[in-house]
């Protein structure tokens, strides 16, 4: 998206957390609403995912593109 990553992740406490690597692209779908963090103000990246936040990421990756 247009939108500039600083400004997406401007409300994360752990925005440092996020590699240089992966800004873009959390920013990204963090703005279209595939990523929504742990907390209201936190990513935790350095954390592991659970099945069920796989199963999250994945149903919203489904409705984003219309498949379900």
């Amino acid at each position: 998206t247009a939108t500039d990553p600083d400004t997406l992740l401007s409300g994360y406490l752990d925005k440092a957390e996020v590699g240089a690597w992966a800004r873009q692209a959390v920013a990204e779908n963090i703005d279209i609403g595939l990523l929504t963090g742990m907390t209201e103000n936190t990513l935790e990246p350095r954390s592991t995912a659970t099945r069920a936040q796989a199963v999250m990421l994945l149903s919203r990756l489904l409705m984003h593109i219309n498949f379900i």
